[in-house]
């Protein structure tokens, strides 16, 4: 029997099994895929990371609790390997721009950063002001420009944030299941049997363990329909479109050295319209050129099969807002681009896990008979907002299942707004 068994090794479950492990706990980590994603929430190479917030805004506090825990794992990795690991192998520092409108969507509170400002950002409230301090045009209608400057806020890379959670895992002993499906899960007095089916030589196994913790994302309902029927109730998957493009190779390489830095600079943007769409860039081909990912927060539709959700293909109506967007981002960072000249390269389905105030759960649950269950915790509803505050989730789920909780008010704070019950 296993102490603790973690179902889903994205960045959630990933972590959290870091810091059982870090703890000294025997962990098992169980994952569908292979180390190397091809579909899932964890897919891709970058995330925004941001540290802007409202007084109090639960994802800046994750975001740069986060980065304290990533750092322990550097300095964990650099001390077991050879291989040389860094922070900046994670993050890439970027200013962050954020475009606020006269009429805004209702945002829980993050227009109150107008008011209230940081001292790690420039703000332009006029075409004039935003052009000079930043070289970019405001946006018709916009009445706000603000750029976040800060280390490590740009965007992460969860692929690689994955990869060395592993490295850390596997430094302590501890296993991981690739290529496993975990077809059900049960409780008896305290003991959790896993039942698991081998995806690549199709061999069913039963684990048992005293601890569980699920993050399988998507799936996490069909998982625990069962046992805990509530989650299906408070957590509801729909799907979100991704786009991913580039610039003409030829018209690239006439832009000047200033243009592509200027480039590289307006990414990542957030855009607070009522779809609420943000950009990044996502990689840089062989070529060096930046491909461009875009999507809408708010750009969601229902899900027929969460199965085979991820190889749904974009419509024509999905890629040309996505194109127009991006368009629109690139003028306003004064760069020549024409619409022949953007090359749409690939789309991708994604699923949020949302729960009814898009807060994610981090937290105990009760099973059918509507007790608590014992040793477990769960994790979901991540809404699409979560890899930016994966070590500071991973953190809190552990604690929880340890029952160790620090003293500190705000991390209180967050356990608290992360809490089954609240929801």
């Amino acid at each position: 029997m296993k102490e603790v068994i973690v179902v889903g090794a994205g960045l959630m479950g990933s972590s959290a099994a870091w810091q059982l492990t870090e703890r000294g706990l025997d962990v098992m980590l169980i994952e569908q895929q292979d180390l190397v994603y091809n579909s899932g929430s964890s897919l891709g190479e970058a995330r925004i990371a941001r540290a802007l917030g409202p007084e109090g805004d639960l994802w800046a506090f994750l975001h740069n609790k986060s980065l304290d825990e990533t750092q322990l794992l550097i300095d964990y990795l650099n001390f077991i390997s050879e291989e040389k690991h860094s922070m900046t192998d994670l993050y890439t520092t970027s200013p962050v721009s954020y475009v606020f409108y006269e009429e805004e969507p209702k945002l829980g509170g993050f227009e109150s950063v107008l008011d209230n400002r940081s001292e790690f950002c420039e703000y332009a409230f006029s075409d004039e002001e935003a052009r000079k301090k930043f070289n970019m045009q405001m946006p018709a209608k916009a009445s706000a420009l603000i750029r976040e400057f800060k280390e490590h806020s740009g965007t992460l890379d969860p692929r690689e944030l994955i990869r060395k959670l592993h490295l850390a895992l596997k430094g302590k002993g501890n296993s991981i299941l690739y290529n496993t499906r975990v077809e059900s899960i049960k409780e008896q007095k305290g003991i959790y049997s896993v039942e698991t089916l081998n995806l690549t030589t199709g061999e069913n196994s039963v684990l048992t363990c005293s601890k569980l913790m699920v993050a399988a994302g998507a799936y996490s309902g069909l998982l625990l329909k069962n046992l805990v029927p509530a989650i299906n109730k408070i957590i509801k998957p729909q799907r979100v479109f991704l786009s991913f493009f580039k610039i003409n190779k030829k018209v690239f390489n006439a832009f000047t050295d200033e243009q592509k830095k200027a480039l590289l600079n307006a990414y990542p943007a957030i855009y607070f319209t009522p779809e609420l769409s943000y950009a990044m860039i996502e990689a840089v081909d062989t070529d060096g050129i930046p491909i461009i990912k875009i999507g809408g927060h708010f750009c969601r539709s229902e899900i027929e099969d969460v199965h085979s959700v991820w190889e749904q293909k974009l419509s024509e109506d999905e890629i040309n807002w996505s194109a127009k967007n991006t368009l629109q981002h690139l003028k306003d960072a004064l760069l020549p681009v024409k619409e022949e000249e953007l090359q749409f390269i690939r789309g991708y389905s994604c699923v949020y896990s949302l729960t009814k105030n898009e807060i994610p759960i981090v937290s105990a649950v009760v099973d059918k008979n509507r007790k608590t269950l014992p040793d477990f915790v769960f994790m979901g509803g991540m809404s699409g907002v979560g890899a930016k505050g994966a070590m500071a989730y991973g953190k809190i789920a552990a604690d929880l299942l340890l029952g160790k909780i620090a003293a500190d008010s705000a991390y209180l704070k967050a356990v608290d707004d992360l809490s089954f019950f609240n929801h």
